[in-house]
């Protein structure tokens, strides 16, 4: 399952880059708009299933509407690249809010996407901040509750100032793993997590 927001920029804000992973210098060899198509190449193997789901935010101008468009261009352009078919399975509309009745809503709404033991890619790059903390919450959902196997959650990284034509790519999995150990560890006393988190920072 590869869960992407659909970046809510201006169209002509929304710039296509050469990405590249974090701590590898090879670039994609094609521009993209969203960290997220890199993001399923590299994951995706010969007979795989995929579902690809798209969190959208209901933006008074349509901006999202827009690029969305774009969005479905590079998946399409991705699949030929690569020999399988891929489209957008399910579309999580997000309201332009961020109101106790969005926030309950949009959770349910991303919790309902997870299936039984399914591997799961995230990108977090778009959509509002609050529409981000919600995806990354939903992660535990899809672990704890359909057995998810959570195997990366990626940020792509875009230098405005300097009007490049790259962008760099981070996993930050890192994150998910070190607030699950603390959940993790909460039977121990105070002294002891914080002594395990210390060895976790290294």
């Amino acid at each position: 399952i590869f869960i992407t927001s659909i970046s809510m920029l201006p169209i002509d804000k929304l710039t296509p880059l050469y990405y590249s992973f974090e701590g590898s210098e090879q670039k994609t060899d094609y521009k993209t708009c969203y960290p997220s198509i890199p993001m399923i190449e590299k994951n995706m193997r010969s007979g795989d299933e995929a579902e690809v789901i798209a969190v959208m935010t209901d933006d008074d101008n349509d901006r999202t509407r827009e690029n969305y468009k774009v969005f479905l261009k590079e998946l399409e352009a991705l699949s030929l690249r690569i020999g399988t078919p891929l489209s957008v399975s399910k579309t999580v509309k997000v309201p332009h809010n961020e109101d106790k009745a969005k926030l309950v809503s949009l959770l349910r709404e991303l919790c309902s996407v997870y299936e039984e033991a399914a591997e799961v890619y995230m990108d977090l790059t778009y959509g509002t901040k609050v529409t981000s903390i919600e995806m990354f919450s939903s992660l535990v959902f899809g672990a704890k509750v359909k057995n998810c196997n959570i195997r990366s959650i990626v940020y792509g990284k875009f230098n405005h100032a300097e009007n490049s034509s790259e962008g760099k790519i981070y996993d930050i999995r890192a994150l998910y793993d070190i607030v699950n150990l603390i959940y993790a560890a909460d039977h121990l006393p105070e002294n002891k997590i914080e002594e395990l988190l210390g060895q976790f920072w290294g």
